[in-house]
């Protein structure tokens, strides 16, 4: 059986010592609770990998106006906004070390660990340098959970290419609206060096758009988060290069990840 007592946001704030829902009473039924519950100590160690695990500060890079106008000027075209429809996996049982083998190896499953996919998004629904932030309050979380139940998210697994076996990605896209936010999250890949950067890719119909550019740091981690105006019915897939700067205009470097939409 799996225990839904409590989420990622409560686990997070725990583990930060700043309370359960602002209330002391509430904290040490939740550390009681989890003394009790096997399931909720497999959770709380697995947030407590994320949190660990997460890189932090890292700066999103956006194109140059020049290659946005260029490559991005069929896609503005007036359209009605179109959902893009979510394609849920199969439920995964939790285990414990999955984590530590795997960081990201279960973030997307949206059926038995749904929790755990609302903790990813809570995550990644941040702005400026994307810094790992919990600060989700109820609606939000709530919101969140109706755009999966909705299928208004969909999630995708990222293959690595020869030049990274090891390496782990997911993806994250959904259309709100007139924008599209692609969030992308991997691990174990390779890290940039010099001018080098990792460009995100979208295919439609055949034509390839950028999403942006990230770095990834040291220990061969990074989160994306790219934002696009325009409805996006259509999209074929999501290809990631490692690109030797952030000045071309097409793949010039070797494909690193890649993913069927």
């Amino acid at each position: 059986m799996t225990c839904d007592e409590y989420g990622f946001a409560e686990f997070a704030l725990y583990l930060r010592q700043e309370g359960v829902e602002g209330t002391e009473p509430e904290r040490s039924r939740m550390t009681r609770h989890v003394k009790e519950c096997v399931d909720c100590q497999i959770k709380l160690d697995d947030v407590r990998t994320i949190l660990e695990g997460f890189p932090q500060g890292i700066s999103p890079l956006r194109p140059p106006s020049s290659l946005r106008e260029k490559t991005l000027a069929a896609a503005f075209a007036a359209r009605s906004p179109a959902e893009v429809k979510a394609q849920p996996e199969g439920a995964k049982r939790h285990t414990r070390g999955l984590f530590a083998r795997d960081l990201f190896g279960r973030l997307l499953t949206i059926s038995a660990q749904r929790w755990l996919v609302v903790s990813t998004l809570a995550l990644l629904f941040v702005s400026g340098t994307l810094s790992v932030k919990v600060a989700l309050d109820h609606s939000q979380l709530t919101e969140l959970q109706a755009k999966l139940a909705q299928q208004k998210v969909a999630a995708y697994e990222l293959k690595p290419t020869s030049l990274a076996r090891q390496a782990v990605g997911k993806a994250i896209v959904e259309q709100n609206g007139g924008e599209l936010h692609v969030y992308v999250v991997i691990s174990h890949t390779l890290p940039t060096q010099g001018n080098q950067v990792y460009h995100v890719w979208l295919w439609r119909n055949g034509s390839r758009i950028s999403a942006g550019m990230f770095h990834v740091d040291r220990s061969g981690q990074a989160v994306f988060q790219g934002s696009l105006t325009g409805a996006w019915a259509g999209l074929n897939g999501i290809g990631i290069t490692l690109e030797p700067n952030a000045n071309t205009t097409t793949p010039v470097g070797p494909k690193v990840f890649g993913a069927q939409l």
